[in-house]
This record gives C-alpha cells, structure tokens and sequence, in this order.
C-alpha cells in the first residue's frame, strides 16, 4: 500500500546512501511507501556509474524534484542533491559484511564475479586476499574518502581520521545493521514517518551463506587482516 498521500505532495527529502550488505533493501523498501515514483531516484545496482552520471547531468530544477534518493553509490550525489536532504546509511560488523559479499557475489548470477568465483571455484580467503574485488577490503574507508586500497595501505591513520570525519560529518543519521529495528524507529521519528510495527532486516540475506560461527577462524583471520581500518571506524560508530 502505498502511503504518501498522508505527505500530500511534500514528504521529507531524504538521501540513503546504501552500502552493500548492510540490510538496505529492506529499508529502501520500507521507505518507497511514502513517496510517489517521480519522487524516488533509484541508483541501479547494475548500473551504478551511468545512473550516477545520469543524475548529475540533470538541471538543478529536476534533480531537486527527487525527495527519495538511494542507492550504492549516492555518496556521490550529495553535492548535488537539494541542501535541505537529510542524508543516512547503515553499516555492518565488517567482517561479518565481507562474509556475506562473498557468498551474496557467488550466489548471484547478477553479479561480475559469479562466473568467475564458480568456475575457478574461489574460496573466501582468496575472495579477499587476491585483490579482485574492491568491496572485500575496507570497503567502508574507500567509500567515505575516496582513496584507493594501496592509499589506505600507506596510510591507515589518516584513512580512518578522514573517514570519521565523513561519517560524523556528511551524514545525519547513521545506522548499525545490529540494531536496525531501533534505527528506523529512531528515523522515521526523526523524518516524521509513520513508525514501522516490525521489520526485517534480512530482505536480501542470501539463504546458502553460513552461519558465522561456520567459518574457520583462520579465514576470518584473513578478512580482519584486510579490513583494518574499516573495522575501527566500526567501533568508533559503536563508541559514539
């Protein structure tokens, strides 16, 4: 049903930067009730690149028609977007976010590692210590500065200063799959939305990965060897 008669032709702008396997599916989906489809835009998942270049190739009249805007890559929206737009994300346990990547690209026909992570029969560790996919490997510093892994390499410290900084700084909100029932509480409190009576985080879990306690330790070793900084700017999320 949807329900953004209740707005009229005023819902609140709002942008949701979504980063992958952090449970956003579920929570765009909750949102989408309340604006009408000339009011969302979509980043495709498929298509980041050109929907983001899409967007930004709008005259500001159109861009700032969109109340709803989301997706992967709609961190690089934010200079454009209308300066009234409450931004917010949802992060995950990193470890526990690469996990779930692995199996989510292995399982996902969609996706351009399935053909190779399946007929080269790729493991986790090599998933994330081989290099072949960006997302695996502090995913959550190179997103919020806009460096590279080998910049982040070189300079853990300043990687996790800038990242905090962005976090704390660029968004108003910010979420912890963990504790994401009390997040959208919390938001649509915030936005003025109707409160959700229940929600599942776990519309896009992907039912063939393991439990975490699945995973030999050793491989886990690997991940958190690769994911350092990310991991700290989890717990400073966790500490504020």
């Amino acid at each position: 049903m949807q329900l953004f008669s209740l707005f009229q032709k005023k819902p609140p702008r709002i942008c949701f930067d979504h980063l992958p396997k952090c449970g956003g599916t579920g929570l765009t989906g909750f949102l989408n009730q309340f604006y009408r489809k000339d009011q969302r835009y979509r980043i495709s998942g498929q298509h980041a690149g050109q929907s983001v270049s899409t967007f930004l190739s709008l005259p500001q009249k159109e861009r700032y028609r969109y109340r709803f805007i989301n997706g992967h890559l709609a961190r690089s929206l934010l200079p454009a977007i209308h300066p009234d737009t409450r931004v917010f994300t949802v992060l995950r346990e990193p470890v526990d976010r690469v996990i779930s990547h692995y199996y989510y690209a292995k399982s996902e026909p969609k996706h351009y590692l399935y053909e190779r992570l399946n007929a080269e029969k790729i493991s986790l560790v090599a998933y994330v210590s081989g290099g072949m996919c960006h997302e695996a490997e502090n995913w959550y510093a190179q997103h919020l500065t806009g460096l590279s892994r080998d910049e982040i390499r070189e300079d853990p410290d300043q990687a996790l200063e800038k990242s905090v900084k962005a976090l704390f700084g660029d968004y108003a909100y910010v979420g912890r799959l963990d504790n994401l029932d009390a997040f959208m509480v919390m938001l649509c409190g915030e936005l003025g939305l109707p409160s959700p009576v229940a929600h599942n985080g776990k519309v896009n879990r992907n039912r063939t990965r393991p439990d975490r306690d699945a995973i030999p330790e050793a491989d886990k070793a690997v991940i958190i060897s690769h994911n350092q900084v990310d991991i700290r700017i989890y717990e400073a999320l966790m500490d504020s």
